[in-house]
């Protein structure tokens, strides 16, 4: 009888010893690993093992108390339940309160038991003669039970195999906890990773973008060339923003039509000179006008044949002189431009509309600098012209003056009355006003075209001197003089 009692208290110091070792073990893995899985799996096999049953398994409450088999340990003599769902209606109402206060459900035989149907059947499907559960509770709150089945026959399960099991979900709990801290963890580092990248991908789209601006900017401002402006824009947010098609379109003077000017487009067809009156869309132009931009789905006929949508965007090109026309953008129907997209397309446009402006008042400058040339170049032919002109006459007053003073000199003397050599004076001194006014028309005509370069050409003077000297024949043929020209004909 001694002999016989020391091998129950020696087998019984042996399990007892042996079920310290299992929660130990499984303490240990939780501390050591975040790996959930593992540790479920690792104590579900170590448990069946120490309890010699047929099945051990761990059951995971959804929100509305159904549940599903997570975790499971079973041997060759018993059909596997993984994954199983069971939605048993009897369990909420009958066992989620005493589960919650951490009480086990303990099932020597499932036949004798006076189950409920429902339950019964449950475990009738899955061949268990003995069941015995107890709660896994995480964070306050049942996250679901730690469940041995005895498939063979009926058992009487034992006081120590009860507490291995409510110990096990102690740290079962434990690790659920552990692991679900770990993942709340590991999803904010994602959420501020993610937020992180997502701020630097903004931050590196705004640096891209200003320095894109600042590169239009720079390019439309070096030219003068409208043409050339509108190209450089339409490809530069092509190609930056990966469009489909870019155009550009300009109002008329009195804004009733526009005309697409130029395109940017990766394939054909071109739309460039396509005139659109502004009262066959007057929804569309009338936001436009007033400097609003515009981001809608439409049918795009130059598409192709059918009925293809597209995504436009359309912001207006204006400053501070008015609106000088529009920007359209095209994307395919399933992309939309972000809001970051379209500020920089209401950037560019802004700067286009400053390089259109001061391309337009270059060119209005250079017609007004041709003009001002072809009328200083006719003011010089006027005065160099009329100059010469008023030269002959003058030197026939002059040469008439003289003659009449000497003539007035041979008959008359020094008999002169004072009012007559008044007159003389007057007359002598008009004529030599009126000659210094030649020469002084004369002496400007010459310095203006000294700032030009002087076109040389040949004179005939067999023709010319005998045109400067015809003036001069009837008063040397007065004074009994000859005049005779000669030119060598070499």
């Amino acid at each position: 009888m001694f002999e016989s009692n020391s091998k129950k208290q020696l087998k019984t110091f042996s399990s007892n010893q042996e079920r310290e070792n299992i929660v130990a073990a499984i303490a240990l893995r939780i501390r050591q690993s975040l790996d959930l899985d593992l540790i479920l799996n690792q104590a579900v096999m170590e448990v069946r093992q120490f309890l010699q049953t047929d099945r051990v398994l761990m059951y995971r409450f959804e929100p509305d108390w159904s549940g599903v088999i997570v975790v499971e340990s079973v041997n060759n003599n018993a059909d596997s339940v993984f994954g199983f769902r069971i939605q048993d209606p009897c369990f909420a109402s009958k066992h989620i309160e005493r589960y919650r206060q951490g009480k086990a459900h303990v099932l020597h035989d499932v036949q004798g038991a006076n189950l409920a149907p429902c339950y019964e059947e449950v475990l009738n499907c899955f061949g268990v003669k003995a069941n015995l559960v107890v709660p896994i509770v995480a964070n306050g709150k049942l996250w679901g039970l730690l469940i041995a089945h005895h498939c063979q026959s009926p058992r009487q399960w034992l006081i120590q195999e009860i507490e291995l099991l409510k110990q096990l979900s102690i740290q079962v709990g434990i690790a659920v906890q552990q692991a679900e801290l770990y993942q709340q963890v590991q999803s904010f580092n994602n959420y501020l990773e993610h937020k992180v990248k997502k701020r630097t991908a903004k931050l590196q789209t705004a640096v891209r973008f200003e320095s894109l601006i600042r590169t239009i900017t720079e390019k439309v401002r070096d030219s003068l060339n409208e043409p050339q402006i509108l190209q450089t824009v339409a490809r530069e947010i092509g190609e930056v923003l990966n469009i489909e098609r870019c155009k550009i379109e300009l109002y008329n003077g009195d804004r009733t039509n526009a005309t697409i000017a130029y395109e940017y487009a990766i394939e054909p067809p071109n739309c460039e000179g396509i005139k659109r009156e502004i009262e066959d869309f007057p929804e569309l132009y009338s936001q436009l006008l007033q400097k609003q931009s515009i981001q809608f789905v439409e049918k795009v006929p130059e598409l192709s044949p059918i009925d293809t949508q597209a995504t436009r965007l359309v912001c207006p090109i204006f400053d501070n002189g008015g609106i000088l026309g529009n920007l359209w953008l095209l994307r395919p129907k399933e992309e939309f431009f972000q809001q970051y997209e379209i500020s920089l397309v209401e950037q560019v446009a802004s700067q286009c509309a400053i390089a259109i402006r001061q391309a337009r008042l270059y060119k209005q400058s250079q017609v007004q600098l041709e003009e001002l040339a072809r009328l200083n170049l006719l003011k010089d032919d006027f005065l160099r012209t009329i100059s010469h002109e008023l030269r002959t006459p003058m030197s026939s007053i002059q040469l008439a003056s003289e003659t009449l003073e000497t003539l007035l000199e041979q008959q008359i003397g020094s008999n002169k009355s004072a009012t007559f050599n008044r007159v003389l004076d007057i007359f002598r001194s008009a004529c030599q006003r009126q000659n210094q006014l030649v020469d002084d028309l004369l002496t400007l005509c010459y310095i203006d075209a000294k700032k030009e370069i002087i076109k040389m050409q040949w004179i005939d003077l067999a023709v010319w001197l005998p045109q400067i000297v015809e003036p001069f024949q009837e008063r040397i043929n007065t004074q009994n003089q000859t005049l005779v020209i000669h030119i060598d004909p070499n």
